[in-house]
């Protein structure tokens, strides 16, 4: 390997970042190294590699030391407890981690839309943050989403915004047709559903958790991850209007 002076024409294989940002990029493979292909690469993708490396053999030492999964987990899909507190090693320390699949809800002010073709008692709803003004440009980019025909089909704020109706059912006309638009700022639930997995550790008290795709089923690969990189806190952030909502 050698390293590569800031020659702006040079890129790192990986990211592609120039060696003048990257200030240097080292260079393997070519002739001296069996004819192997020329790749450069940047001392952040080293340090990344090198990481990914570290995770790897930290997987590897939890699984080893990690118990067979518990019989009585939830099953795929739903939700609830997916497995409890369960001990595992990581780099010599003696952890636990646990996994549940949950609903998370969160309030927060959303700006209505509502579009519909004048005189029709169907209409289009477009959802906006709380902080955005609703606009007549708004209203006609809803009219590309209203059926033609029955059974046709296309393609942070705080609390002191103003909630209530900002627009009232007012006409307009676009493509040659008559619509009416109307808008209102409301207090919106949005629950969602999140495959949470913690790892304490017991003999600090220390606690972490991430959430994944609550499709997957975790494992201590994902509590590997959480231990490695998690930063978040289990609970809400000041910014949330309401606790999150578990439900089993």
């Amino acid at each position: 390997m050698e390293e590569v002076g800031a020659n702006p024409v040079a890129r790192c294989s990986f990211c592609g970042v120039t060696a003048a940002d990257a200030n240097s990029l080292v260079q393997g493979g070519g002739p001296g190294a069996k004819d192997l292909p020329v790749v450069q690469i940047c001392a952040e993708c080293v340090a990344a590699c090198a990481e990914a490396l570290q995770i790897e053999r930290r997987i590897g030492e939890a699984r080893a030391s990690q118990r067979p999964p518990d019989p009585r987990r939830a099953e795929p899909g739903k939700l609830g407890a997916i497995r409890d507190w369960t001990p595992f090693s990581m780099e010599g320390k003696s952890l636990e981690w646990k996994a549940e699949r949950l609903l998370k809800s969160r309030r927060k002010p959303l700006t209505l839309i509502n579009v519909r073709a004048r005189g029709s008692d169907r209409a289009i709803t477009l959802e906006l943050d709380g902080d955005v003004a609703p606009t007549l440009e708004h209203a006609v980019v809803a009219t590309e989403w209203l059926p033609l025909k029955e059974g046709a089909k296309r393609g942070n704020t705080g609390e002191s915004v103003e909630l209530g109706v900002l627009q009232d059912w007012a006409g307009f006309e676009h493509g040659g047709r008559a619509y009416e638009w109307r808008a209102e700022r409301v207090p919106a639930l949005r629950v969602r559903p999140v495959a949470l997995v913690s790892v304490r550790n017991p003999a600090s008290g220390e606690k972490k958790s991430l959430e994944f795709d609550p499709r997957i089923e975790p494992s201590v690969d994902e509590a590997v991850m959480v231990a490695s990189v998690g930063q978040h806190e289990l609970g809400g952030g000041e910014d949330d209007e309401l606790p999150d909502a578990v439900v089993t």
